[in-house]
C-alpha cells in the first residue's frame, strides 16, 4: 500500500507553506540598444519596436 495523508490539510495550511519564502525577484529591465528606454529581456521593444 502507498502511504496517504491522514488528514487534509486547509487552504491556508498550504498557502502558508507555499508563500512562506520570499520569491526571487529577478531584474529583467534593459536598456533599449535604439531608442535607450527600459524593456523587457527577449521581447521588442514596446516605444519604437526595435527587436535586436
Amino acid at each position: 500500500m502507498v502511504p496517504l495523508p491522514k488528514r487534509k490539510h486547509t487552504r491556508s495550511r498550504t498557502g502558508i507553506r507555499r508563500g512562506g519564502q520570499p520569491k526571487m525577484v529577478l531584474s529583467n529591465l534593459t536598456k533599449c540598444t535604439s531608442c535607450g528606454k527600459l524593456k523587457e529581456n527577449h521581447r521588442a521593444c514596446p516605444y519604437c519596436g526595435f527587436w535586436r
